[in-house]
């Protein structure tokens, strides 16, 4: 873990040398458990602090690293865990395209096991404008809508308890200014999963409420819930409500 984490940085430092970053974006959350954000999977039942650091070129490419720490107890799965991203992203003919190279080492940060997982990643997606414009029509245009449809797979790299697999997601998003600084965001998912990480196959929804608060040109203040639905049989591992409040700047 720690020669990924030098080529990491390598990377990082060498990328920063020849092109200063396009946009930098930081942001530091306290959630009341972690959770994936797209399969619904609880990697740690208890409070967590999320934070995350991107580096964007207007070229596509970009530089993630993204760090989970558990505020209480002992880490359970990925409680305690912290991911490395190297990607690029683009748009052709109407459909958005992530390309990636990504690593996650859990629980213990200083050694390579098991549950670390270096894996490439695919997501495909598309806008769904006309809904999103019919929704706008019967709303009012106060209200922003956007409606989409996005695939993701996932190959790991070597041997790992964790498997590889497929998201299928459509889903639709909506952002309100309630005043100059108070923005509202809210958004609805439906996916399915056919057994990433080695995890049964199913589909579930995700709700989620979001309030922005602007403290200045470039930082915000956010709260969001995200409340999760098992629409198939999951044994009740991916329902529940999650509350998040952090910071988020951007540069």
């Amino acid at each position: 873990m720690k020669k990924f984490l030098g080529i990491m940085l390598m990377v990082l430092a060498f990328t920063v040398k020849i092109a200063a970053a396009q946009t930098v974006e930081i942001s530091s959350k306290v959630a009341s458990k972690s959770v994936d954000p797209t399969s619904g999977l609880v990697n740690h039942n208890s409070g967590v602090v999320e934070s995350d650091v991107l580096l964007s070129w207007e070229n596509g490419f970009y530089v993630q690293i993204w760090n989970s720490q558990v505020l209480h107890g002992e880490s359970t799965s990925f409680g305690n865990s912290l991911e490395g991203y190297v990607g690029y992203a683009n748009s052709i003919a109407g459909w958005d395209y992530d390309l990636c190279l990504g690593y996650t080492s859990a629980p213990e940060l200083t050694t390579l096991e098991t549950d670390d997982n270096l894996y490439a990643c695919v997501q495909v997606g598309h806008s769904i404008e006309q809904v999103a414009e019919q929704l706008s029509s019967v709303i009012g245009s106060e209200v922003s809508f956007s409606g989409f449809a996005r695939f993701e797979h996932y190959e790991t790299l070597f041997d790992t308890d964790y498997e590889g697999g497929n998201l299928y997601s459509v889903g639709f998003e909506s952002e309100r200014d309630l005043s100059k600084a108070w923005l509202s965001r809210n958004s609805i998912t439906f996916t399915y999963d056919d057994g990433v990480y080695g995890e049964e196959n199913g589909f579930l929804s995700k709700l989620t409420a979001g309030l922005n608060y602007q403290l200045s040109e470039n930082v915000a203040i956010t709260a969001e819930g995200d409340l999760f639905a098992e629409l198939s049989d999951f044994d009740g591992t991916r329902e529940g409500l999650i509350g998040k409040l952090g910071l988020t700047a951007s540069f």
